[in-house]
């Protein structure tokens, strides 16, 4: 037997407080490690575009993950990842000691503004990638091999050494990789200044790519969402998910 019209409003309006609620619960807790990244989506307003859900998650001082939040941020615009930032601030979020992120132009502007001096940290796969656009195919494989060898040293000073060998092996050939790493080296290299047993955790956003993975199986019979309200009452669903099995399954080694 199916529900009445008035019923089935009546459960959205429910629905629709609960996340909005959800959304702006205070963040009472430190969070050592915040991971901010965005999924692009396609959403239908007048016609059908792709947008950007910006999200953030967070690893506290005992290892608790908690998947912050979310907003809708068109092309992640400077301005749309400095609003989500600032609804993050104003939720209780302070200054973390570490950021992760890739190297979206916007964001990285909009976190300076928000949270300057906050150490950064360039999401190793990212970069790797960037690399490998700036190779010749013949050259690519080789390339990122020895460049991701870098971000598997014992030590920042080892990690230093490997990219200079790095560096004097390919600046003939591939200039433009060599650049690409240099000019960000020093937030690709800053979880080394943080304890050995984070770095797997901390050198890439993989925490939050798995919460994106995790997203798309859900949507994937859909070719879009039909309103911006479908799509945050998505993410809601996943957000408490996570939250609700990570809250007992704190990350070994914290």
């Amino acid at each position: 037997r199916g529900y009445s019209a008035s019923k089935v409003s009546q459960f959205n309006r429910v629905l629709k407080e609960e996340f909005v609620a959800y959304f702006n619960r205070p963040i009472e807790e430190p969070i050592r490690y915040l991971f901010i990244d965005a999924i692009n989506l396609k959403l239908r307003r007048t016609l059908v575009s792709k947008e950007a859900l910006l999200c953030a998650i967070g690893i506290t001082e005992g290892g608790r993950r908690e998947f912050l939040g979310s907003i809708l941020g068109g092309r992640e615009s400077h301005r749309s990842w400095e609003d989500f930032l600032l609804h993050l601030k104003r939720r209780g979020l302070k200054g973390p000691s570490l950021i992760v992120l890739d190297g979206n132009p916007g964001l990285l502007k909009a976190v300076d503004t928000i949270f300057p001096g906050v150490s950064l940290q360039r999401c190793m796969v990212h970069k790797v990638r960037n690399i490998a656009t700036h190779c010749p195919k013949i050259l690519k494989a080789e390339v990122v091999a020895s460049a991701k060898r870098i971000f598997y040293a014992t030590s920042k000073e080892e990690a230093l050494e490997r990219f200079k060998e790095w560096r004097d092996r390919w600046i003939i050939e591939v200039p433009r990789a060599v650049e690409c790493l240099e000019k960000d080296l020093d937030a690709c290299l800053a979880f080394y200044s943080f304890p050995f047993r984070h770095w797997s955790m901390i050198r890439t956003t993989n925490i939050i790519e798995r919460a994106f993975r995790e997203f798309r199986k859900r949507i994937k019979v859909m070719g879009s969402f039909p309103n911006e309200e479908s799509c945050v009452r998505t993410m809601f669903g996943l957000a408490k998910h996570l939250n609700e099995d990570w809250k007992y399954k704190p990350i070994r080694g914290f």
